[in-house]
């Protein structure tokens, strides 16, 4: 079994919304934050906090881990962007296919190919494989998790599609 990572001195447990967070501006630590809801699948964020925490210029790392331990990251990205990416990508291999998404501010896209019950996600040469539905899961979980952290803004235009792109991922489980 894994040690669960940190949050400030807090330790996580499975569900973030039962944590008591740091404060956002001013905290000297990092959060880091993983949501593991399922064994076959984990998504992995952490905040960039030096400076405090700009809801509107998200800055962290996330990591996804599939199956057998195969594992995509990326150190530094907005991680709005990033999810935002990983969103569209879910909904639109949701009946199946292959679909390149573009994430925000990156050179590199997110390469999504559904067979059966299953998805590959590929980045920069990385690759996991995982259940759909699981990383359906996960995907929303995390996403609660980070908005529950930073607050978000209906103004945001980023928040809005990832909100819209999460309501319909919800609606097929």
């Amino acid at each position: 079994m894994r040690k669960p990572l940190l949050c400030s001195e807090t330790a996580i447990t499975n569900r973030c919304r039962r944590t008591v967070f740091p404060p956002l501006r001013g905290s000297k630590t990092a959060a880091k934050l993983r949501v593991k809801a399922r064994v076959d699948m984990a998504i992995s964020w952490k905040l960039d906090e030096e400076g405090g925490v700009d809801p509107d210029e998200l800055l962290g790392g996330i990591g996804l881990e599939g199956e057998n331990g195969s594992r995509l990251e990326e150190s530094t990205t907005f991680l709005d962007t990033f999810l935002l990416a990983l969103a569209e990508g879910l909904v639109a291999v949701a009946d199946g296919g292959r679909e390149s998404v573009d994430i925000f501010d990156e050179p590199n896209s997110l390469l999504f190919d559904r067979v059966s019950d299953n998805v590959n996600i590929e980045y920069k040469g990385m690759s996991v494989l995982c259940g759909y539905d699981e990383i359906v899961r996960d995907l929303i979980d995390s996403y609660q998790c980070l908005t529950e952290y930073i607050g978000v803004s209906d103004n945001v235009p980023t928040y809005v599609e990832l909100n819209e792109a999460i309501a319909v991922l919800s609606k097929r489980l």
